[in-house]
């Protein structure tokens, strides 16, 4: 028997020999049983959740790329190929069985929680780490995963972090001193570099916990460490890949993303202040003031450390939304869970009942009883339903919320290039209390015009049948450029709700008797 087989497991399968079935299955259900329910509860309020309108845009964008169009050319996504084609998957395995997009996506999403702590579990057994965690830890790993990212879970964000989870349990075996098999290693590597792939300042999350591997077990070590390696050649392969496939990429998007959209950011003290930075110095805090002791663990120091370059990556960024935030709460989450798994049983199951199972309930409480009123969305959704039988459709406004999951759950085409006008909005908001000098703007007027250009090309040439503006400002800013104005000539009024106004082709305004088919 190896060395670094924890000690639990091998008595239990000495103590079970003479034991029915049925008692084993009793002990394994008992241990068990939070992950088991954890993941049930994750699994229905998933299911009564919306499908959130970055993952509707994207799953839309892996149907185009099937159907011929050509990515970055055809459509506008300001994030790099990965972070579409990892829905690729399930809409493809959607095509092939009759399922939906957004239920095989979700399925994939949950297969793909299962499969990356089936990983780091193989990792930190094989580095004698395992016992450590045990039935608690893996209750938190699951209610971290697959329940708390709410209306983040299948996010780029979302699938990021669960992707790059093995090399994280590879560093801390790494740092622990323990052996894993090559092909674990390799596995993790390619895990990682996915992850930087999708956003490439997601690197931070690995580099942060480095100097700590480093100083654990060497910096040779870590230089020459298989996961390394293999992060590094994955990576270098990603980016040869994405300059060979996808050029426009570099060509287009890149420079109109760097001038006007990463600079559109709140200010710092906003960011400090949001939700998720306010949740994620609790949690630090939690970890400070109960974990001094373990500190030094690798199972506690590094998915910390990890938090501590994810929430960096949040900063940078600037947005301050959920999504965003999302990564480092999870680490830091983590890093509170290997913390509780590691203490004293009684003390143990008392935090995990505290941090674990009542939370999970309270929020399957909340995803049944306290679900966002879709009132207007469904009326919207009749509204433009009612236009054509798979009506093509296009949003004036800068949000993406207006168009989607609309599009999807009216069985609609969307028929724009980007998702929204959202370089107009950007200018908007980064002129708004700064007045640039002419060269910027000059350089503004330029992104302005073809934000225009694209939305006129899409009414004329594809003639949308639902038009939908997002309000009284987007439909002035509509109405007082004659380019626009003059593309909409063919369109009026058909209904509005809230602030949201549905314009229909002037030859086509009555609605059909039978309404669109909706997707489930």
């Amino acid at each position: 028997m190896s060395t670094n087989a924890p000690l639990a497991p091998t008595l239990l399968a000495r103590s079970n020999k003479a034991q029915p079935l049925s008692l084993r299955f009793g002990w394994t259900a008992r241990a068990f049983w939070p992950s088991i329910a954890i993941a049930a509860l994750a699994i229905v309020a998933q299911s009564l959740r919306e499908t959130a309108a970055d993952v509707s845009w994207l799953i839309t964008l892996c149907e185009k790329t099937v159907a011929g169009e050509t990515p970055y050319v055809d459509f506008i996504e300001s994030n790099p190929p990965a972070a579409f084609l990892i829905y690729m998957p399930g809409t493809l395995a959607a095509r092939s069985v009759g399922a939906s997009p957004e239920f095989m996506v979700a399925l994939f999403g949950f297969l793909a929680i299962a499969a990356s702590l089936a990983l780091c579990s193989l990792i930190l057994r094989q580095a004698g780490l395992a016992s450590r965690i045990g039935p608690t830890g893996l209750a938190i790993a699951i209610a971290v995963l697959a329940l708390s990212p709410g209306d983040s879970f299948d996010q780029r964000e979302h699938l990021a972090l669960i992707l790059g989870l093995p090399l994280l349990a590879t560093l801390a075996a790494r740092a622990a001193g323990g052996n894993v098999d090559v092909w674990l290693c390799v596995t993790a590597g390619l895990g990682g570099a996915l992850m930087a792939s999708i956003k490439p300042h997601f690197a931070l999350t690995f580099l942060a916990a480095l100097p700590y591997v480093a100083r654990r077990a060497g910096v040779k070590t870590l230089l020459t460490s298989v996961e390394l390696i293999a992060l590094a050649l994955f990576a270098a392969l990603g980016l040869v890949a994405t300059i060979v496939f996808f050029p426009a990429y570099f060509d287009s998007v890149v420079p109109i993303a760097a001038a006007i959209y990463a600079p559109v950011r709140l200010p710092i003290i906003g960011l400090l202040l949001t939700p998720g930075f306010l949740c994620w110095t609790a949690l630090g805090l939690v970890l400070l003031l109960f974990g001094r002791a373990k500190l030094g663990s690798p199972l506690v120091a590094i998915p910390a450390l990890a938090s501590i370059g994810q929430i960096i990556v949040f900063l940078v960024q600037g947005k301050g939304w959920s999504n965003h935030a999302y990564p480092a709460l999870a680490l830091m989450g983590l890093a509170v869970g290997a913390l509780v798994a590691q203490t004293e049983a009684r003390i143990r199951r008392a935090l995990a009942n505290a941090l674990v199972i009542a939370p999970a309930a309270m929020l399957f409480a909340y995803a049944l009883i306290s679900r966002p009123p879709r009132e207007a969305d469904s009326r919207l959704e009749s509204l433009v339903a009612g236009l054509a039988r798979h009506p093509g459709i296009l949003t004036i406004g800068s949000h993406i919320q207006l168009g989607f999951p609309l599009t999807r759950n009216v069985a609609g085409e969307w028929v724009g290039r980007p998702m929204a006008l959202w370089m107009t909005g950007a200018v908007e908001h980064l002129t708004e209390k700064n007045r640039p000098d002419d060269a910027t703007r000059f350089r503004y007027d330029a992104y302005l015009r073809l934000d225009r250009e694209m939305l006129i090309a899409a009414i004329v040439d594809r003639k949308p049948d639902a038009i939908l503006v997002e309000n009284d400002a987007w439909k002035a800013w509509a109405f007082s450029h004659p380019d626009v104005a003059a593309a909409l000539a063919d369109y009026a009024p058909v209904g509005a709700v809230g602030e949201v106004t549905v314009y229909g082709r002037r030859l086509g305004l009555r609605p059909l008797q039978e309404a669109a088919p909706r997707r489930s």
